[in-house]
């Protein structure tokens, strides 16, 4: 069988994964396909037949199950829109056609479209049966090796359509994730243990702030009801609370421990930018994400980002501040929200931020990202660095802050 080498751009050099047997890629870190009569098997092209969902070929982002190293980035966000203003009104722009300028209020450029499979195209597998549980769907992320079951529970088919969806309070969802590992005379669900409810990180990573309808990737999770997800992470200002995303909007928000929301479950590891970057050269660097960020929002600097004064901005303000940020060589923009959320840090609180990365953050509390709000066209999405909520803010009120970030980068 013909292999072709796996490249990726990583941190501005190109590193060669090892390649399984028929297996190919295309430019730009495309999923995986294989040739010859061969099939994929997690990272692996195997003959047909030989299939059979076993541990050992899909993972818990282990490198040694394969021989392949997962790609820890952060996904793209999936948006392709653009926001406009007309005659003093927001609407989108669903080509991102119009002529688009730095600085311009009506028609700002650096939005999350203008930068398009930025820092990686998201990548899933799935639905697929788990080899001789074929009533049990998996879904993979392929930058992760995260695995998660296709349908919420309550819910199966390869199409998710059978069933009720069940909403769980905490502990319930907890002890139900947990208990997919019993299933299958002790094989585990899909013929896997180490089931688990999803961090908070893990979950927003998954939404799709391109979609319409239930904001997540609808091949690989179909069915998907535009409703409150649970998460494992506590809220930790309010240990009676946790952190919940709901996917008819893409908002990261708490919600009580009494509370029944809807549950998905995942099994693997994996490593969130704000546990990895340190400083580099007065930046906040993460090679092995491929992302560089400014230690200060706008209007502050210094090692300690005490010199100067804080700006607060609209958001075309927030987008022009980024694109025209010069700093030799280095190309800012302001960050997507899947940037933004991966530098917080839900086990903290007030700030939710590692303050010796960025010491002056959290004081100014809202960040803007570049991610428009498609329901709601005069708004785009701002993360709370006090408490790690994400929210819709109003593009024309200067009511949040900018911090910029360059990738490394992935082309």
């Amino acid at each position: 069988m013909r292999c072709i080498d796996l490249w990726l751009a990583v941190s501005g050099a190109l590193v060669l994964f090892g390649c399984a047997v028929g297996q190919v890629d295309g430019p730009g870190g495309r999923a995986p396909t294989c040739t010859d009569g061969s099939v994929l098997d997690g990272d692996s092209c195997i003959a047909a037949g030989d299939a059979d969902g076993g541990d050992e070929t899909l993972g818990d982002g282990d490198p040694a199950e394969t021989g392949l190293p997962f790609v820890h980035t952060v996904p793209d966000t999936g948006q392709t829109q653009c926001a406009e203003k007309i005659d003093d009104t927001w609407s989108i722009d669903a080509a991102c056609a119009a002529a688009y300028a730095v600085g311009s209020a009506a028609r700002a450029f650096g939005q999350d479209a203008h930068y398009a499979a930025t820092p990686v195209a998201a990548l899933f597998d799935g639905p697929r049966a788990g080899g001789d549980w074929p009533a049990d769907f998996i879904s993979r992320d392929l930058l992760t090796g995260l695995e998660w079951t296709s349908c919420p529970l309550g819910l199966g088919g390869s199409d998710c359509s059978s069933g009720t969806a069940a909403a769980r309070v905490f502990s319930d969802a907890l002890s139900d994730c947990a208990a997919l590992d019993t299933l299958n005379a002790g094989a585990g669900f899909a013929g896997r243990t180490g089931w688990r409810l999803p961090r908070i990180e893990e979950l927003q990573r998954l939404t799709d702030y391109g979609a319409a309808g239930a904001t997540i990737e609808a091949t690989a999770f179909p069915g998907t009801p535009a409703a409150v997800f649970s998460s494992a992470s506590t809220y930790v200002s309010v240990p009676t609370q946790h952190w919940v995303v709901d996917f008819a909007s893409g908002r990261i928000q708490n919600g009580g421990k009494a509370g029944a929301f809807l549950v998905r479950c995942v099994r693997g590891s994996f490593t969130p930018l704000a546990t990895t970057a340190a400083l580099e050269g007065g930046y906040v660097v993460d090679h092995a994400l491929g992302l560089r960020w400014q230690r200060c929002p706008a209007g502050l600097s210094g090692p300690a980002c005490n010199i100067g004064e804080a700006s607060s901005l609209t958001w075309p303000q927030a987008l022009a501040y980024c694109e025209g940020l010069s700093t030799g060589t280095i190309s800012w923009r302001l960050p997507n929200v899947h940037e933004l959320v991966q530098i917080t840090d839900y086990a903290a609180a007030d700030p939710a931020i590692d303050t010796a990365l960025f010491p002056r953050l959290a004081p100014y509390l809202y960040q803007w990202t570049s991610t428009n709000a498609l329901a709601t066209p005069a708004q785009s999405w701002a993360v709370n660095t006090a408490n790690g909520e994400l929210w819709q803010l109003d593009k024309d009120v200067a009511g949040a802050y900018a911090v910029c970030v360059s990738s490394l980068r992935f082309q």
